[in-house]
């Protein structure tokens, strides 16, 4: 278990924001190995999360409503109580690792990390700044939480050819050439992601896209990397920017349709015999974040 706890100043604003999305995007990625809390270095005990980031949280399905503030105790530094302390700006990234510098053995060393390039403070502010932030903090998690796990996700590269090649041959009856994906790398409405585990290409999805509206071509894990959450993680990773994504997947494959409609696709339509081998109908299944 990885016990993870993201850290500002008062811990009633983007901390709380950080713990809530962050254990609803495990409860999607099915991930149970990562735990995560949050803290203040500056604040009392008790308070409750700020108005609006409960509202913009809620927005979203996430409930921070029984947040109370915690501070960072040297007593949890020192007995080793968490595994990463993930800093929200630059301005805590650097109070952290200062007090690392301070205390004997440096119990904080390697386990200060900054979430994505900083999340900005929106305490005063209105309903839309305190939303920008939550959007700030979750694009930045699903970066984050695979670099935990040992996973990195990459834009496809030529690179990684091989490794997609050896993923279509491995999970599909009717592959795609190593030549259609390579094509892919020249077309301007192809986003490609993959999930590498030490220099092993173990995953990858791709899209077509056109002016925010996307279309999943596939989705691939292999055999011996899947129930990790590695395809959520990958799907989730296409997410930034789209205004709806839809996809086809064989009426029978109950656990890949169970993990798009976790992901939030909804069934829109039947494609009668879309698939070969075995002959099959296709459900279209559509996320859309308008």
């Amino acid at each position: 278990m990885k016990n993870i706890i993201f850290i500002c100043s008062g811990n009633t604003c983007r901390s709380p924001m950080a713990q809530g999305l962050c254990g609803h995007l495990l409860g999607l990625l099915g991930l149970k190995d990562i735990s995560c809390s949050s803290a203040g270095l500056y604040t009392s005990n008790g308070l409750s999360a700020a108005q609006n980031a409960v509202y913009a949280c809620a927005e979203i399905g996430v409930d921070i409503f029984a947040h109370s503030t915690h501070q960072l105790t040297l007593e949890e530094i020192q007995g080793g109580a968490f595994d990463y302390y993930i800093a929200l700006d630059s301005g805590h990234f650097d109070a952290l690792n200062k007090l690392a510098l301070s205390l004997p053995e440096h119990p904080l060393a390697d386990r200060i990390l900054l979430l994505g390039r900083g999340i900005s403070d929106p305490y005063g502010g209105n309903l839309a700044q305190y939303r920008s932030t939550r959007d700030e903090i979750y694009n930045a998690l699903i970066e984050l939480l695979p670099k935990l796990l040992g996973i990195t996700i990459e834009q496809m590269a030529e690179s990684h050819i091989e490794g997609v090649a050896e993923l279509e041959n491995t999970c599909f009856a009717h592959p795609w050439s190593k030549q259609s994906i390579e094509e892919e790398l020249a077309n301007p409405n192809a986003v490609f992601r993959v999930a590498v585990i030490d220099s092993k290409v173990v995953a990858y999805a791709g899209m077509h896209a056109v002016e925010g509206e996307g279309s999943i071509t596939n989705v691939a894990v292999l055999p011996q990397f899947r129930r990790r959450g590695i395809a959520a993680m990958l799907l989730l990773s296409l997410e930034k920017g789209m205004a709806s994504i839809a996809l086809e997947v064989r009426k029978s494959n109950e656990a890949a349709i169970a993990l798009y409609t976790k992901l939030g696709y909804k069934t829109q339509g039947v494609r009668k015999g879309f698939y070969r081998d075995p002959a099959e109908d296709a459900l279209i299944m559509i996320k859309d974040f308008r």
